[in-house]
């Protein structure tokens, strides 16, 4: 039973970690998205893949944002979920994380159901 235990406090450290990277890293993209311009009218390495037009292996992936507001948006709010999370996370004993984890995951799924709609 022990040995399970510290199987899912692992994974637990693993998930977090993986959380806090994408914590990190997720602010200096949308940063670097404030100023690009679409990929539809300008193609260049910063471009974005907003709007209806897509081209290249993206373009029938079946998702698009249809605007930089909406990517903004969409960004933003997944970054407040996962500080949420990840401090909700810090905050509870090993071994209980992964309902903070699994908390964060649904608010971000159903975020993304509805925001589509909305912004």
């Amino acid at each position: 039973m022990d040995v399970i235990r510290r199987i899912a406090i692992a994974i637990e450290w693993l998930a977090i970690a993986l959380f806090v990277t994408l914590a990190v890293l997720l602010p200096m993209d949308l940063i670097s998205a404030f100023n690009a311009r679409p990929c539809s009218e300008h193609k260049t390495l910063n471009c974005y893949p907003w709007g209806r037009n897509l081209e290249g292996p993206m373009a029938n992936a079946g998702w698009s944002y249809e605007s930089r507001e909406n990517y903004l948006t969409s960004g933003w709010l997944l970054e407040i979920v996962l500080i949420a999370m990840l401090a909700a996370a810090f905050w509870l004993p090993a071994g209980k994380r992964f309902i903070a984890l699994a908390i964060g995951l649904l608010v971000i799924w159903i975020g993304g159901q509805i925001l589509p709609h909305i912004a």
